[in-house]
Formats: C-alpha cells, structure tokens, sequence
C-alpha cells in the first residue's frame, strides 16, 4: 500500500505568471497532481519546501531547485513553464533559476 501524500494546497490559490502563489506548484503540476505516482509528489513537495535544492536563488539567497541542474532533462523542469518573455526580471539574473517564491512575488 502506498503511503497518502498531503496535497501542498494552502487554499490560498491565484496563478501569478503559471504558478500558484498559495502552494508554488505550475499549473501542470497542479492539473497532474492525483496522476502523479506518490514517489513524483513526495519529491516535489520536498522541492516546494526547499528540503531539496540545485541551488541558492540569486534574488532572496534561499533554496531552489532546478531538474536540468539535478542532471534532468529541461522538458522534466517547472521553470520550463515559465518564459523569459512574461517574466522579463529573470534575464537580469542570468541563467540561474529564481525560487518559485520569487518568481510569484517578482521579486
């Protein structure tokens, strides 16, 4: 049997640039969540919680994570929803992912 996984949902839902400000998951990972096999959500939420991370954000100096930089594959990464063209702060830094805070609160 395989162990529940608490949804990250704060209801405090609104997408801001693809991403939930309340939870911080993209609307594909909101949309794929009850889909997702309990080891794929159990990593995510470790992601949203910053208990893992590639790298430090270059804006707040916190925890974030990036799947091409864990040795992914770019199409397997939650910034690849997000474009450089609705989020034009981000050419400012270079070619390191923000955290997702940041990119909700365009920091």
């Amino acid at each position: 049997m395989e162990p529940t996984v608490v949804s990250p949902c704060t209801a405090q839902c609104g997408l801001v640039n693809n991403i939930c400000k309340g939870c911080l998951r993209t609307r594909d990972e909101l949309k794929d969540w009850r889909n997702k096999p309990t080891d794929d959500r159990m990593a995510l939420m470790k992601e949203l919680r910053g208990q893992t991370s590639t790298h430090t954000c270059p804006s707040c100096e916190g925890p974030a994570y990036c799947a091409m930089e864990a040795g992914k594959s770019a199409n397997t990464c939650w910034c690849m929803t997000v474009t450089r063209e609705s989020k034009p702060e981000m050419a400012d830094v270079g070619d390191t992912c923000l955290c997702r805070k940041c990119l909700v609160e365009g920091k």
